[in-house]
Formats: C-alpha cells, sequence, structure tokens
C-alpha cells in the first residue's frame, strides 16, 4: 500500500489520518475547490534515526553522505541538509542537498552511501529557512 500525507495550503497544516476514500469526496465541486489546496506527499520506505518516516518533497533532514572512494570511511564521510524528490524519467528517488545556504546539488539515492537521516524541518514548514524562495 502506498503510504502518504497531505499538506494543506490553506490551512498551513499536515493531514496525517487521510484515506483515499476521503480524498475522493463524493461531491465533485466540493472535491475540486478542496483538493486544490492539498499537496499529496508519498512515504518513501525510509525513517530517520528517531523512527519517523520520511517523505518525498516535505522533510528536510541531516544526513552523512559516504564517498565510497576514499579508503579511510570515516575520512570520506561529510554531514549535509537536504530533502528527496522523486524524478519521473529515471523513476527514482534523488536527493537535493546544501552547499551552502541553498540546495543546488541532487544525486540519485544509493542506500549505500547515505546514512544517519534525522528529520529537521519540512519544506512546507521551513522554521529554520532551510528552503530560500
Amino acid at each position: 500500500m502506498n503510504e502518504f500525507i497531505v499538506w494543506d495550503n490553506k490551512h498551513k497544516i499536515f493531514i496525517k489520518d487521510i484515506s483515499i476514500e476521503r480524498l475522493a469526496i463524493s461531491e465533485p465541486l466540493k472535491n475540486k475547490i478542496y483538493l486544490v489546496h492539498w499537496d499529496i506527499l508519498n512515504y518513501i520506505g525510509i525513517k530517520d534515526i528517531n523512527n519517523n518516516k520520511i517523505y518525498a518533497d516535505c522533510s528536510s533532514f541531516e544526513f552523512d553522505y559516504i564517498d565510497l572512494n576514499l579508503e579511510d570511511i570515516e575520512c570520506g564521510r561529510r554531514t549535509y541538509k537536504g530533502f528527496f524528490s522523486w524524478n519521473q524519467d529515471t523513476l527514482s528517488y534523488f536527493i537535493h542537498y546544501d552547499g551552502g545556504n541553498e540546495f543546488f546539488n541532487q544525486v540519485q539515492y544509493c542506500p549505500a552511501k547515505f546514512e544517519n537521516f534525522k528529520i529537521i524541518d519540512t519544506i512546507q514548514e521551513n522554521k529554520l529557512g532551510l528552503i530560500n524562495g
């Protein structure tokens, strides 16, 4: 089953307890008006170090990137801040990560290179000001 949460743009809240049936409201007019304010965010199947679910285009997190080309794994480990997005062309997740105060780098997600995810914010709430624009 595909797990997801919904961000309500109008009310600026996350809706976690929602079903597909609720999204398909039987009143077509109400459905069209209300759903334009919602972003559906997919759970990507990864949890952070505190057992929180990570959602694409939503969860901002810190993580360790490991450069597998370096012999000393500790020297090849760097901590970044980033978020996941889904790439429809490659049918895979990408991590966008910081290069200073701005997210501009992106790399295809490979479990062997990334670890110790820790959710620190969401893109929608942006309490830490990690996302510019």
